[in-house]
């Protein structure tokens, strides 16, 4: 169960970032 929490949390950490990064893709986009 510990493992599984773990894992769950790197996704979600992951995932997070990735969005983050598409986040500022677009914010750059409009900007320019």
């Amino acid at each position: 169960m510990e493992y599984l929490f773990g894992v769950k949390l790197v996704k979600r950490s992951v995932i997070r970032k990735f969005i983050g990064k598409k986040r500022l893709h677009v914010l750059f986009a409009i900007a320019i």
